[in-house]
């Protein structure tokens, strides 16, 4: 993406086709580190807000993250949104397994969980063809990587706004008997 690489690493980066090693793993770092505090705080949020709240709490947060990654303007703040929605996905990759096992019902606790992380796998795939179409589609435009970053919200979204299955189940929908 020749766009991202003159907003983020200059000139010198479109020439070369890459980001510097710094540069790259910066971006990649932060969300790590983000991961691990987020993961960190998870607990303690998840037993004081519950498993619920805190998965709303921290969808928002990373769908923050998400919104200032894609209407990044310069490096630090690319960086820095990447450390905030870092914590947003460590602590939901401890929140959501935990929260599935305590409300689904033995018989498919286990399949739940593992589920998850298919669609998770699933998800790493549709972003790399989103990404991939994007580049090939509006390889000169800072869509190309603006659009790719702002779907990740979506995700988020649907955690922000999902009802609880118990809510269906207590309202009568036949579907969740």
């Amino acid at each position: 993406m020749p766009r991202f690489l003159l907003e983020f690493g200059g000139t010198a980066s479109v020439s070369r086709g890459s980001l510097t090693s710094a540069v790259s793993g910066s971006i990649v770092g932060l969300l790590v580190v983000g991961c691990f505090f987020g993961a960190l705080i998870a607990g303690q949020a998840g037993d004081r807000l519950s498993r619920k709240y805190s998965i709303v709490l921290f969808s928002v947060i990373f769908s923050v993250g998400g919104a200032i990654q894609a209407s990044s303007i310069s490096l630090v703040m690319l960086l820095a949104s990447r450390f905030i929605s870092g914590l947003g996905v460590g602590a939901l990759s401890m929140l959501v397994p935990v929260y599935q096992s305590e409300i689904a019902p033995k018989e498919i606790r286990g399949r739940l969980v593992s589920l998850q992380q298919w669609a998770i796998t699933i998800g790493i795939a549709v972003s790399f063809w989103i990404n991939y179409a994007t580049d090939i589609q509006l390889s000169g435009s800072s869509a190309s990587w603006r659009i790719p970053l702002a779907l990740q919200i979506v995700p988020a979204f649907i955690l922000v706004v999902g009802k609880n299955p118990k809510y269906h189940r207590d309202n009568h929908h036949s579907d969740c008997r």
